[in-house]
């Protein structure tokens, strides 16, 4: 009589891709379902080889939605080809009381822009406009403006006309509130989205 042993493995099939999207540029990850979340945002982190700050970075949905880093990856909901955006954590951070939250559309549609308008080799900006009443952003404006690799500049006209006749003010000047700071799309080339009130 033979004795046989059985050894359960999990099965490579349960494991999934997720897309993260940091800085414009877009990788692949591969999760397991019973995988801690924090270990799916290490996991993020190490695959941009980000040096500079990564405690301050979480995960969130392209509804612009936090994703929890206290449980499993099946108990966040996140489920194969998902797409979700590595950027800083205004909370880890500490630069609001509340965080910015996003109408649907404004990331892809800043990302749209700003890969169109510099091209992988110039500077560009957006900026996000929102009710002064909230902390929501539902507008994307592309300024008229000056690029080159080494910068942009604002077209002056432009600009005081949105002031004036927009009501618009900007806060706050930080790597924080600008939602979109340093989206790269190739080497030497930034783009910044700031958060502006009407």
């Amino acid at each position: 009589m033979s004795t046989e042993t059985i050894v359960h493995r999990p099965e490579a099939s349960k494991r999934f891709a997720v897309e993260i999207v940091y800085n414009g540029i877009t990788k692949s990850v591969e999760v397991g379902p019973h995988e801690q979340v924090t270990a799916l945002l290490a996991k993020a982190i190490s695959t941009f080889n980000i040096a500079q700050n990564p405690h301050l970075l979480s995960l969130y949905r392209e509804d612009g939605s936090l994703v929890a880093e206290n449980g499993s990856i099946q108990d966040a909901g996140i489920v194969a080809g998902e797409l979700l955006l590595l950027r800083p954590n205004a909370v880890k951070g500490g630069a609001f009381a509340s965080p910015l939250r996003l109408s649907d559309g404004i990331v892809r549609r800043s990302f749209e822009i700003l890969r169109h308008c510099g091209r992988t080799r110039n500077e560009c900006v957006v900026y996000w406009v929102g009710p002064s009443t909230d902390t929501v952003v539902d507008t994307v404006e592309h300024p008229v403006h000056r690029r080159s690799p080494f910068g942009y500049e604002v077209d002056d006209t432009w600009l005081t006309q949105f002031f004036f006749y927009g009501g618009i003010y900007f806060t706050p000047p930080n790597a924080i509130g600008c939602g979109l700071t340093r989206v790269a799309n190739g080497a030497g080339s930034t783009c910044t989205a700031c958060w502006a009130k009407r």
